[in-house]
């Protein structure tokens, strides 16, 4: 478990752990969708409910994650770029996001809300697993929009 939440914390320095989706349909259309776009800063990390050691605090990491129209998606982690897409299917409950950073990432899928001015992401340590609820995800990550 810990190493998977090292890895997802730092999804775009190896490029190794990201998520994955099938991409055929990467253009988002709903409310959620334009919501979503722009520069989101990781502000926290749980794993099960419970903050977890990373090897640097969250606000040295400099993790961002980038939402882009036509489905494009960047993430940075100090400094490290990677390009990928993503995918939102918010008329499912939980909202689902199926992110592809590349990098030989395996499949994998998650879920999303949107409340209070921050984006919050859930996973399970099986990246093929999607997350019934927000409670039972190994992972939950909550960003803030970056400041400019």
């Amino acid at each position: 478990m810990r190493t998977f939440a090292l890895a997802v914390a730092l999804l775009v320095i190896a490029g190794g752990a990201a998520w994955s989706a099938d991409s055929t349909d990467p253009e988002p259309t709903s409310g959620d969708a334009t919501k979503m776009l722009g520069d989101w800063e990781l502000a926290g990390i749980q794993a099960r409910g419970k903050g977890i050691d990373l090897p640097l605090p969250v606000d040295q990491l400099k993790m961002v994650l980038t939402f882009q129209k036509g489905g494009k998606l960047s993430g940075s982690t100090m400094g490290q770029q990677q390009k990928g897409t993503w995918k939102i299917d918010p008329k499912k409950s939980p909202r689902h996001l199926d992110m592809n950073m590349g990098g030989g990432g395996g499949a994998g899928v998650g879920i999303y809300k949107i409340e209070k001015g921050q984006l919050i992401i859930g996973a399970n340590q099986a990246q093929n697993n999607r997350p019934k609820d927000f409670d039972s995800a190994d992972m939950t990550m909550t960003f803030t929009r970056k400041k400019k």
